[in-house]
């Protein structure tokens, strides 16, 4: 694998992880006090960090790569403005959706556990 091979696949890694890598993050600081204020906190920085992330290393990186495999007039059709446009209307989607599956995981996590101490309970009863 080349290094501009390389590189690009680290960049459009980065691009998926570094959102739900925040989005995860963020709420576990502790302020502000309220999950759900966290968790808008969270989303709100995830995103803005996303497209910054796209302005300023994505688009140049992949204009890079598609001029290095494929020749300079493919780069700039795909990277461009648009992109970054792309990512200012729906970068919240990511993260909102890794709020929603961490939310929904440790409201789970809550029922589950109450419903074994609730049986260990009857269980202790019975003896």
């Amino acid at each position: 694998m080349s290094s501009s091979d390389l590189q690009w696949v680290l960049v459009n890694v980065a691009a998926y992880a570094l959102p739900v890598v925040l989005t995860v993050a963020v709420p576990l600081l502790g302020w502000p006090r309220g999950r759900v204020a966290r968790s808008a906190l969270a989303i709100v920085i995830a995103w803005f960090v996303s497209v910054l992330f796209t302005a300023k290393i994505y688009n140049p990186v992949g204009e890079a790569y598609l001029s290095a495999t494929r020749g300079a007039e493919y780069a700039f059709n795909r990277f461009d403005n648009n992109t970054i446009a792309v990512m200012i209307l729906s970068g919240w989607f990511l993260p909102l959706l890794t709020v929603l599956i961490f939310f929904g995981g440790s409201w789970t996590w809550r029922r589950f556990r109450m419903r074994t101490e609730r049986a260990g309970e009857r269980m202790l009863d019975e003896i």
